[in-house]
């Protein structure tokens, strides 16, 4: 779940194996999707946090939108869990 997301149209199949700053350049400039903009190309925060938009959250966006290059694993588990707590969130377990 942590490494995939939406695109439009025929990107998908443009972009499968292309280096990762092409794939980030595509996505700043053309995805209007909230789930690429706030967990690829940004920190990813979970249900219970807000988006800052100060000089260190910046800096954190940064450094998550690189991780995708350098540490491609990291930034998968990192939005995996992520997407998981707002899975959870969305869609509660049923009480027992």
């Amino acid at each position: 779940m942590g490494n995939l997301t939406l695109v439009t149209g025929g990107k998908n199949a443009q972009m499968s194996n292309k280096p990762w700053h092409t794939k980030r350049s595509y996505l700043q400039t053309s995805s209007l999707l909230m789930l690429t903009q706030g967990t690829i190309l940004a920190m990813p925060v979970t249900p219970c946090e807000s988006r800052q938009h100060d000089a260190k959250s910046q800096e954190a966006d940064e450094f998550f939108a690189g991780l995708w290059a350098t540490d491609p694993c990291m930034a998968i588990r990192l939005r995996g869990a992520c997407l998981a707590q707002w899975a959870l969130h969305v869609w509660p377990r049923p009480k027992e």
